[in-house]
């Protein structure tokens, strides 16, 4: 892992203007190292552009100050997206930039807090997410990730290490899941399938009836890998559905067996996504309008 120096994004993400300057340490154009000024976000203008190495050093600089306030729960650092999204518009980083943050930000819990486990497989997690199975050298790196991910787990579980919820266990499950399933080959999507197995045995284990929303979304996800494996020909537009169907099923298991909360109104947003996505505007503003019923 490359630690907070590390290499500036492949490209950047659109052209500078004339008298652009980092926000950060206030130079223009690249920095002594050579990394140029970058911005993937919604800052518009002269505003939000920044060298990515400033943007490691302002993260890791939020982060620990954070931490010398108190704070080490499971999430709570996690939650200031201090390395995943632009501090000034509020929207998460995209693209390259996005990529070296993720990474940078598990370097900087590697060489700091490696000790707060949670915090450690929850960065892992992350950068699973991020890395492009289409990339050779990503690959590579997420075969390595997925080995250190289950050590951790395996440890935490051993220790009966109560930060290891039933949420974080199925977040971790789910990426390594993801990233098999990226690789395609026959041999990765049976390790896919193996993993959302676990993660549903870890649901049921559990008992928590608001996690059956992540059993259906696993259960599509191993209904995609059956079929690929089986040879089947899938259309997107059938995939879509599939999926759409699943979480339909998920959503509507929220609202009738969960208080109206946070998980609820995730559920609903993503749902309201992929229903826009599949061009069905009528039933996503629908969900959005009992969303904002739910909210007040």
């Amino acid at each position: 892992m490359n630690s907070s120096s590390s290499s500036p994004s492949k490209t950047p993400s659109c052209t500078p203007p004339d008298g652009a300057s980092c926000w950060i340490c206030l130079e223009e154009g690249p920095d002594d190292a050579g990394a140029p000024l970058v911005r993937d976000c919604s800052c518009r203008g002269h505003s939000g552009f920044a060298h990515v190495p400033c943007l490691i050093q302002y993260a890791e600089s939020k982060s620990r100050g954070f931490v010398d306030l108190g704070f080490q729960s499971r999430v709570d650092l996690y939650e200031q997206r201090f390395f995943d999204q632009c501090p000034n518009c509020k929207q998460p980083f995209q693209g390259d930039i996005h990529h070296d943050m993720i990474e940078a930000q598990l370097s900087f819990i590697e060489r700091e807090f490696k000790w707060v486990r949670v915090w450690h497989l929850i960065a892992m997690i992350m950068w699973m997410c991020a890395l492009d199975t289409s990339d050779e050298a990503d690959r590579i790196e997420g075969e390595r990730i997925c080995g250190k991910m289950l050590t951790l787990i395996e440890k935490m579980e051993k220790n009966m290490d109560p930060t290891l919820t039933p949420m974080t266990l199925i977040s971790s499950y789910d990426a390594i899941g993801d990233f098999k399933f990226g690789v395609g080959t026959t041999q990765s999507l049976k390790k896919a399938k193996y993993y959302f197995e676990k993660g549903i045995a870890a649901i049921k284990v559990s008992g928590d009836h608001n996690l059956q929303w992540n059993a259906n979304i696993f259960e599509n996800k191993l209904a995609k890998i059956e079929a690929m494996l089986n040879g089947d020909s899938i259309s997107k537009t059938q995939a879509l559905e599939k999926e759409l169907s699943c979480t339909r099923r998920a959503y509507n298991h929220l609202r009738i067996h969960s208080e109206p909360g946070v998980q609820t109104i995730r559920g609903g947003v993503n749902f309201a996504k992929q229903l826009f996505n599949a061009h069905h505007t009528i039933e996503a503003q629908r969900v959005l309008d009992e969303l904002v019923i739910i909210t007040r």
